[in-house]
C-alpha cells in the first residue's frame, strides 16, 4: 500500500528534475550567447573552428534538456498510476524509471556547467595570447 508521503516524495523529485533542468537550460541561454559574443571578437581560423564545436555540443544539450522536460512531463502524468500498482514488479518499474532521470538530469546539468567551463578555459587562453 503506497502512502502519501511516498507520493509527495516522488513529486518532489520531479519539481527538483524542473528546477534543475531549468536552471541548466538558463546557464545554456548564458553560454550560447557568450559564443555568439565570441565569434564576433574572435577572427582566428582556429578559432571559429572550435567556437563551433562549442556551439554544436551546446545546440545538442538543449535538445537533450527539451526531451528530459518532455520525459518528466509524462513521468508526473503517470504519477497517478502509482497508487493503481499492485505489484513489486510495478513498483520496481516506476521507481527505476525515476532513478533513470535523475541521474540523466544530473548528468546533462554537469555536462553542461564542464562545456560552460570548457568554453571560459578556451575564450581565456585565447584572449591572454
Amino acid at each position: 500500500m503506497k502512502t502519501e508521503a511516498l507520493e509527495r516524495d516522488i513529486h518532489m523529485e520531479g519539481l527538483i528534475w524542473k528546477a534543475t533542468l531549468q536552471k541548466t537550460e538558463e546557464t545554456l541561454k548564458c553560454i550560447e550567447k557568450n559564443l555568439y559574443r565570441a565569434k564576433l571578437n574572435f577572427d582566428a581560423i582556429d578559432t571559429d573552428d572550435k567556437l563551433g564545436e562549442f556551439t554544436q555540443t551546446a545546440s545538442h544539450y538543449s535538445e537533450r534538456i527539451k526531451r528530459l522536460k518532455q520525459r518528466v512531463a509524462r513521468f508526473e502524468n503517470k504519477l497517478t498510476l502509482l497508487n493503481e500498482c499492485d505489484t513489486s514488479q510495478c513498483d520496481t518499474a516506476f521507481f527505476e524509471e525515476a532513478e533513470d532521470i535523475s541521474i540523466e538530469v544530473k548528468n546533462c546539468s554537469k555536462n553542461v556547467k564542464v562545456l560552460s567551463s570548457d568554453i571560459s578555459y578556451y575564450t581565456d587562453s585565447i584572449i591572454s595570447d
